[in-house]
């Protein structure tokens, strides 16, 4: 577990009067991890892991929200991977949390573009922006 505070404006897009935020700052993911066309082998994820990334962001003075990023559950067979992306506004409080739990170790060639997919929605969701407005 790794738990820190920090103040920046490094992560913000100051445009038109808005502010618009990636919730999962330097943790933010990019690029989907299936880039190959077809896949022969079996996908190996080495064992079965968890990750959670909770981030807890104070909406300066003088804004407000205007955009959320929309909660997001995408979840593989058997729930053998689960993606799930929640966000919450209280007061001046913004709570985004990520989860990825994979469930099994090694998955059939068969199931690479199922799970390109999956990322790539995954990918897309994580993308979306925290826009806050001023008032």
């Amino acid at each position: 577990m790794e738990t820190f505070a920090f103040e920046t404006n490094n992560f913000v897009e100051s445009i038109g009067g808005k502010l618009f935020i990636n919730p999962l700052l330097f943790y933010a993911k990019t690029k989907n991890p299936f880039v190959q066309e077809k896949r022969q082998m079996e996908i190996y994820f080495g064992y079965p892991s968890q990750e959670k990334i909770i981030v807890n962001l104070e909406i300066p003075e003088g804004y407000d929200v205007e955009t959320l990023p929309k909660p997001a559950k995408y979840v593989f067979q058997d729930n053998s991977i689960i993606l799930l992306m929640n966000i919450l506004k209280d007061g001046n409080k913004i709570q985004f949390s990520f989860s990825k739990d994979i469930n099994s170790s090694i998955f059939a060639s068969e199931d690479y573009d199922s799970l390109k997919m999956l990322f790539q929605k995954m990918i897309i969701s994580l993308d979306q922006k925290i826009i806050l407005k001023k008032i």
